[in-house]
């Protein structure tokens, strides 16, 4: 059933999706947004405070910079309770203040204004999905580009919109690079390829949401490899993470496309199967789990979500079935009683 073989190769790594990282997610979008609102609100109130030249022009310049330090103190106190979808926005924004004092900043302060764009590139390349993180430069360079259009001599040249815009887009592959695929990385079990057990706490609640939302049956299922723990013994630990690799490769092609398994404990998978009923992902679990071999079983436990309970209530029961399954003879699938 799960033999290791020479021919393994590990699962290709997951993309993340935006919207499923949770809460822990939301606050770090959260202060990123409440930093970069600092900076600019400080910075934009500097230049109007500190001796500037007559061009520039006072009333627009101090009213970006206590705006951006207001919306600083309300994304400290209410942005982790916001959408994470709310966060593009918030980005936009961002630009439009600075944009504002690029445009009041004239020719002698407007682009050294514009280095405050490079601000929003980053906050952008940490914590966005790289379709966000181009929507961001667009948006810039199109603001930019507007504001030396429109004030000729009196404002920043073509030549520093454009060695300005280079540099953000240099910015954002620089850090944006590392950080996505640190963010990959961190939802990574390493051994089997598979999400890892923090990408299942934060996407489990969002897909019981999607299917309050939509009226459709969600079901998860809880696969454990038997006597795993006394098998690794015998084998040794590298032999034993290649069984787990080479099932885990084998939950994950026979799975349906729509399906989440993420390695879930050291013996144990956890599959959510949306759109699908206990008994049908009864069938589905039973199929993709194989046949019983040699080299041992597979237990599962399944239980549908009742429509009401929260996403640990829901695993609690899952896990209560594998331990029935499991308790009575090895290589059983046991349903909870919704």
């Amino acid at each position: 059933m799960w033999q290791g073989g020479a021919g393994f190769r590990p699962p290709a790594m997951t993309d993340i999706a935006l919207d499923t990282l949770g809460h822990r997610r939301r606050r770090t979008l959260a202060r990123a947004a409440t930093g970069l609102f600092a900076a600019i609100g400080v910075m934009m109130l500097m230049a109007n405070v500190l001796p500037h030249p007559p061009a520039l022009e006072e009333l627009p310049i101090l009213g970006a910079g206590t705006a951006a330090l207001v919306l600083a103190g309300i994304m400290l106190a209410v942005g982790e309770r916001m959408p994470g979808e709310f966060f593009n926005a918030i980005l936009a924004l961002a630009t439009g203040l600075v944009t504002i004092g690029v445009a009041a900043g004239g020719e002698a302060l407007g682009g050294a204004i514009a280095t405050l764009y490079a601000l929003v590139v980053v906050v952008a390349a940490v914590v966005m999905s790289p379709r966000m993180i181009a929507l961001q430069l667009v948006l810039i360079v199109v603001a930019y580009g507007i504001v030396v259009s429109t004030t000729g001599e009196d404002g920043p040249s073509s030549a520093q919109w454009l060695i300005t815009a280079g540099a953000l887009v240099a910015i954002a592959v620089a850090v944006g690079w590392p950080a996505q695929l640190a963010r990959r990385l961190s939802v990574i079990d390493p051994v089997t390829g598979l999400n890892n057990r923090q990408y299942w706490d934060s996407v489990l609640p969002n897909e019981l949401a999607r299917a309050q939302r939509n009226g459709c049956p969600v079901t998860i299922a809880m696969v454990a490899l038997d006597q795993f723990k006394t098998r690794r013994s015998t084998i040794g630990g590298s032999r034993a993470d290649l069984l787990l690799a080479t099932f885990a490769g084998r939950l994950r092609e026979g799975l349906r496309r729509t399906d989440i398994v993420s390695r879930h404990g050291e013996d144990s998978f956890g599959i959510i199967l949306p759109d699908c009923p206990p008994e049908a992902a009864s069938t589905i679990v039973d199929r993709v789990r194989g046949e019983p071999t040699s080299q041992g079983t597979a237990s599962a436990g399944i239980a549908g979500w009742d429509g009401e309970e929260d996403a640990a209530a829901l695993v609690r029961r899952a896990e209560r079935a594998l331990e029935r399954a499991q308790g009575s003879r090895t290589g059983e699938i046991t349903i909870s009683p919704g």
